[in-house]
């Protein structure tokens, strides 16, 4: 079925898709197809939101050991909202940057006179949570008339503490409220597993775990090593 795709875009796709999981190239296009379904089902317009996962490869290396599914929908949202997949991702990774986040938020406390607090975007961000991160966002972006009747530094202020540009936030609160119906149109709809097809979805989550159990292993042996360094810092 089409995607409505260039071939280069295609291939940019479905390579991002076998490399981040354990699919096949067949399965990677069942998944793809999965996504310009469920895009379809919120209504959201298909082919823009194949496109921009088509140029997230970046997005889909640093974000997709979450969810597949939850990647998906964060593209599908971030398209609601007039921003892309990878926008969100590169602000998402900015608030990871803790000492200037903290300190771009504390000033745009002071320049909107009203308290920013970003921690559970930053939880979201860390946990690869990309919808989670961008309905976070929205919550501390405010009203739409009092951003836009701020002063120029405030504005600023706040781009630079969420990550996005002040074109980017005036887009995503002319689009906000399409959130809560996008919500309800996807839970109204088939789930993300019947539109990509259990098997390819199966496996995705198989290799996921498989990483997230290397990644523990990692840890827990490392442990042990950053405790020394601690106690002779102490």
């Amino acid at each position: 079925k089409g995607t409505g795709l260039s071939n280069d875009e295609a291939t940019n796709l479905i390579g991002a898709l076998t490399a981040v999981t354990d699919l096949t190239i067949e399965q990677a296009a069942q998944l793809s197809q999965g996504v310009f379904n469920l895009a379809q089902q919120a209504n959201v317009a298909p082919t823009a939101v194949m496109k921009d996962l088509a140029n997230a490869g970046e997005a889909f290396a640093k974000f997709s050991g979450g969810s597949v599914e939850n990647l998906a929908k964060a593209a599908v949202q971030a398209r609601a909202l007039g921003s892309s997949i990878d926008q969100v991702a590169n602000a998402a990774r900015g608030t990871l940057d803790f000492q200037s986040s903290l300190q771009a938020e504390l000033e745009a406390s002071v320049l909107l006179g009203r308290t920013i607090n970003l921690q559970k975007a930053r939880e979201a961000a860390q946990s690869r949570d990309l919808v989670g991160f961008q309905n976070e966002i929205l919550k501390q972006l405010g009203d739409q008339q009092q951003f836009l009747n701020a002063p120029i530094q405030a504005q600023e202020a706040l781009a630079k503490a969420t990550g996005f540009s002040v074109q980017q936030i005036a887009e995503l609160l002319d689009n906000s409220e399409k959130v809560e119906s996008l919500s309800s149109r996807l839970a109204q709809g088939p789930g993300f597993a019947q539109l990509v097809g259990e098997d390819a979805l199966s496996n995705v989550t198989e290799f996921l775990n498989k990483i997230k159990q290397i990644g523990a292993t990692i840890l827990s042996e490392l442990a042990p090593y950053f405790e020394g360094i601690s106690e002779k810092l102490v």
